[in-house]
């Protein structure tokens, strides 16, 4: 029982010394496997639900898994804006059609 507890708590101590990898960060698109460097430096790989058909690589640290060049503009339902408890909406241009 000794034994276990010593190599769990030695196992404990690397992963608590090793830290957080950081995001890995490409030059060119050779850099990433068959994958493409985005504009920021991250890889990402070919994916046909995103808009822009690019998903960030697991490399990409926090962007990993999420699709390329959403940013923080839009509403995605990868990265929906959160809701405000009072909305407004511009309707000064709005016109009738019917």
């Amino acid at each position: 029982m000794r034994l276990v507890a010593a190599s769990f708590a030695i196992a404990a101590s690397f992963a608590i010394a090793c830290g957080t990898v950081p995001p890995y960060v490409c030059a060119t698109d050779a850099d990433c496997n068959g994958g493409v460097c985005t504009a920021d430096k991250h890889c990402a790989l070919s994916d046909t639900v995103c808009p822009s058909g690019l998903r960030y690589d697991s490399s990409a640290g926090e962007a990993g898994g999420e699709c390329v060049g959403l940013g923080t503009a839009g509403d995605h339902a990868d990265q929906p804006l959160p809701l405000e408890d009072f909305q407004m909406l511009d309707v000064s241009g709005a016109t009738d059609d019917y």
